[in-house]
């Protein structure tokens, strides 16, 4: 993890970064959960315990997409 970079309180992120990939098939599993009802944890074990079911699989990437309904996110900067 590059941790070169840090916030104005000294907190230590990675580079964001961009790169195209060759296409990906993903598959997986769909949950709402909100920050005061944070099932992360319990969803994440779910998905995990079910992976060997997945046939022809090339590696064993984890992706998480994350999508926010509030508007809220919209006004985080991002370096």
């Amino acid at each position: 993890m590059m941790t070169d970079f840090k916030d104005e309180f000294g907190t230590p992120y990675m580079k964001p970064r961009i790169e195209i990939q060759s296409e990906k098939k993903l598959i997986g599993k769909r949950v709402r959960i909100s920050f005061s009802d944070d099932k992360t944890v319990e969803f994440w074990k779910s998905f995990s315990s079910r992976k060997n079911v997945i046939k022809n699989s090339i590696n064993s990437d984890l992706y998480a997409i994350d999508i926010y309904d509030d508007p809220h996110f919209l006004s985080i900067s991002i370096r």
